[in-house]
């Protein structure tokens, strides 16, 4: 009885280890694949991602704020350039962009050359993400400035970027086959917030906002939003392309 006894503990020890491996196994696989995720997606798409099987949203319908920031004269900057260098100058943006954006809640949608596209509550519901939003975009702004000031790049000269806000409603879903599948925000608003960016230049401003966006911001913060916005007096409507209807823009 004892032999017996013996040969079944040794048994049920070893189906114990044998699983134990098979579970150590699956949680390493689990955390190489959330890793790989990382990679390409955002951490908060991520996440999603790895807890589900089916794709994060199916065009859904949400109200999210959308930042572009993009280097003013980036194209003549370039034309000159190495392009190694110009791929070093590019990383260093996007790693200011990108951290300063994930600081603050956002998600950066996609690097679009020299061009940075985020969005706010897009993908989650996010508290306050036009305020967010803005204190990313000023973040952004002072620490290029400040990194251009130590290291300027064209010639001695600091490059400058420009960022456009826009809060209203988009579509997130994913688009794409199988093979190549991505997840997106599209909509008119998200078109505009480029269009608002492009609008720095010919304004002559760092920020280029949407009535829309700085009426989210004095819903969110009714006492420090005009704090924020001292900076922000200039108000117009300006045509932007691809938009029959004149936009209401603040600026500085």
């Amino acid at each position: 009885e004892q032999v017996v006894i013996v040969i079944v503990f040794t048994l049920a020890c070893a189906v114990m280890v044998s699983r134990l491996r098979v579970l150590i196994n699956q949680s390493a696989a689990s955390e190489r694949a959330h890793g790989n995720l990382a990679r390409y997606f955002p951490t908060a798409l991520a996440d999603q991602l790895a807890d589900r099987d089916e794709p994060v949203r199916v065009g859904e319908r949400r109200e999210c704020v959308i930042l572009f920031a993009d280097v003013i004269g980036f194209s003549r900057f370039a034309e000159k350039r190495d392009p190694q260098e110009v791929m070093r100058f590019l990383n260093q943006f996007h790693q200011i962009a990108t951290s300063q954006i994930g600081a603050y809640g956002g998600i950066v949608e996609k690097y679009i050359g020299d061009a940075v596209m985020a969005s706010f509550a897009a993908f989650d519901d996010l508290d306050r993400p036009a305020t967010h939003a803005f204190c990313a975009a000023q973040a952004i702004i002072a620490q290029v400035a400040e990194w251009q000031s130590q290291e300027p790049a064209d010639g001695g000269k600091p490059l400058k970027i420009g960022v456009g806000l826009n809060f209203g409603p988009a579509v997130v879903g994913d688009i794409g086959q199988r093979e190549a599948m991505t997840s997106a925000v599209i909509g008119a608003s998200v078109n505009l917030a480029a269009r608002l960016e492009k609008a720095t230049r010919e304004l002559g401003s760092d920020t280029v906002m949407s009535t829309k966006f700085a009426a989210k911001l004095h819903d969110e913060c009714p006492i420090a939003a005009p704090v924020l916005l001292a900076r922000y007096k200039q108000t117009q409507t300006i045509q932007v392309k691809g938009f029959s209807e004149p936009v209401g823009v603040l600026f500085n």
